[in-house]
């Protein structure tokens, strides 16, 4: 591969005539014409090897960073099933190091509303224009234990439910200061 590397950058240096007498060089005649095809063809053999190079460089990238990801996702399921253990035994285990953290994180909560009823709860409120302004609605409506509340007048409201995130385990690496 090292080989192939300094081809590389050989190839990478342009080869033209030299100029003679502070003139540039010219095709003149069936010999010259001839060596510029010649050289034509060199160059493009030398663009076709890169070429090769550079394919062989990637697939030789691609295996070695496959086995590489391969490493990390045993690594990272050892340390998912290290925090699982911790968290059995402690369910507000955390692990935070200057390399990485083990957390439980809470995915959010799904909001799922039936339109018809709200606008018939709505009707005549900044809500409802033309259509149910869902999002400024939801913005006013608050979820405690289970139900939904509308936050200015304390309502429970009907055409609303909440599924709770579950909780997930998962490894942080942390990057800083690697190289």
């Amino acid at each position: 591969m090292a080989n192939q590397v300094e081809e590389f950058k050989q190839a990478l240096v342009t080869e033209q005539p030299e100029e003679k007498d502070g003139k540039r060089f010219t095709i003149d005649n069936d010999g010259k014409a001839q060596w510029a095809f010649r050289k034509i063809r060199e160059k493009q053999a030398q663009i076709a090897a890169n070429k090769d190079i550079v394919k062989e460089a990637k697939e030789w990238a691609k295996t070695k960073n496959n086995a590489l990801q391969k490493d990390v996702d045993y690594l990272k399921s050892l340390l998912l099933a290290y925090g699982s253990e911790n968290l059995a035994k402690d369910p507000d285990y955390r692990f935070d190091s200057p390399l990485g953290k083990i957390l439980l994180k809470k995915k959010p909560a799904t909001w799922k509303h039936d339109e018809g009823k709200l606008i018939e709860q709505y009707k005549g409120t900044p809500f409802i224009e033309t259509k149910l302004l869902w999002n400024d609605l939801k913005k006013n409506l608050q979820e405690v234990d289970g139900k939904v509340i509308d936050k200015e007048t304390g309502e429970f409201v009907d055409g609303v439910s909440v599924t709770q995130g579950e909780k997930e385990l998962t490894v942080q690496i942390s990057h800083k200061g690697v190289k």
